[in-house]
């Protein structure tokens, strides 16, 4: 699921009304397995570079991981 998708998806469901946080969707195939399935795509620019990062809410902090360069097609 793109982010693009995924924004979609949420907007959808918070008009239905079925938004909430027992709301579990199916784990994306390319979401790493130390990745919790809550986790969005983020682009950070670094040096004129672009790259890609899951992000997560863990407790009060937000956590990061890497997950590869953004293909200027993508851009």
């Amino acid at each position: 699921m793109t982010p693009s998708e995924h924004k979609e998806r949420k907007a959808r469901l918070e008009e239905e009304g079925k938004a909430d946080e027992t709301d579990v969707e199916d784990r994306p195939d390319e979401l790493p397995d130390d990745i919790p399935a809550k986790a969005t795509i983020t682009v950070k620019k670094i040096n004129d570079n672009r790259y890609y990062y899951w992000q997560w809410r863990d407790g009060d902090k937000i956590r990061s991981q890497y997950k590869g360069p953004v293909n200027q097609d993508e851009e």
